[in-house]
């Protein structure tokens, strides 16, 4: 059996179906990344991953456990499942390592020694152990991504869920981040993520599941970086390039901009 098991998952928010019949398998030490347009349930699968969101029908198992339904433990679930969300940031007045172990001594309860004893072994672990007293302003936007990880490693969870972690940043921060996936995957991490991002992140990594509020593909990138897969995921054309043995998503939607100041199609 799968580590993560999501069996014909719906949910919905009002009349708006986000999640049709979903599901999907992650097995241990695998990485898979959920691709989609915005609105395609993406953001919303990770979080009834997580227990944030009840699922209407289906079922998710982490490492056998339910994570829907009645009787969830989810303090067990939130040992298993390490999640990074897209919108987390850091206290811009705290240094690192005050930020690791600001939620460990408040919500867990554990003495000062013991909470940064912890945070320097993750962050030893992410490579970051000689940032710990450095401010979120002196770190690369990698960097920072390494420390919202080593937060999420605090229980040492089984799985870790990444939502966007390369959203709006450059491409050093984006080949950082790329570095840090393999570095979970080598440590015998499972990681799910999902990325907009097909060219700088989705392109690299070993599975795609493309998601447009149910399963539209599942596979390699070769396999699904594909026309017409891209087409029912995006709901427009779009041109596949192959370069250095690795496909090139291009969009192939008219430019508006053609023409109206003199300028030419590139």
């Amino acid at each position: 059996m799968a580590f993560l098991d999501i069996n014909d998952v719906h949910k919905s928010y009002g009349q708006a179906k986000v999640l049709n019949g979903v599901s999907v398998t992650v097995d241990k030490h695998e990485v898979v990344c959920l691709i989609g347009a915005s609105g395609s349930g993406k953001s919303t699968l990770l979080k009834c991953v997580n227990a944030l969101e009840p699922v209407d029908s289906g079922e998710i198992l982490v490492d056998g456990d339910r994570v829907t339904g009645l009787g969830v433990d989810v303090n067990k679930l939130r040992r298993s499942v390490g999640m990074v969300f897209q919108s987390y940031n850091l206290f811009p007045h705290m240094s690192v390592l005050d930020n690791l172990t600001l939620a460990p001594r408040k919500v867990l309860g554990l003495k000062g020694d013991a909470a940064e004893a912890l945070a320097l072994e993750f962050l030893g672990k992410m490579g970051m152990a000689e940032k710990a007293q450095a401010f979120p302003d002196q770190l690369s936007g990698g960097q920072q991504q390494r420390v919202f990880v080593a937060r999420a490693l605090f229980h040492s969870p089984d799985i870790l869920v990444l939502d966007e972690p390369t959203s709006g940043v450059d491409v050093r921060t984006r080949h950082e981040v790329l570095h840090l996936l393999a570095d979970l995957h080598d440590a015998g991490m499972s990681v799910l993520l999902t990325t907009h991002d097909l060219n700088g992140l989705a392109a690299h990594l070993p599975r795609l599941i493309c998601l447009n509020k149910e399963i539209v593909a599942d596979g390699s990138p070769r396999e699904v970086l594909v026309p017409e897969v891209l087409e029912k995921l995006y709901g427009a054309p779009m041109h596949v390039l192959e370069h250095g043995g690795m496909p090139i998503v291009l969009d192939h939607s008219e430019n508006p901009m053609v023409g109206r100041f003199g300028g030419k199609a590139v």
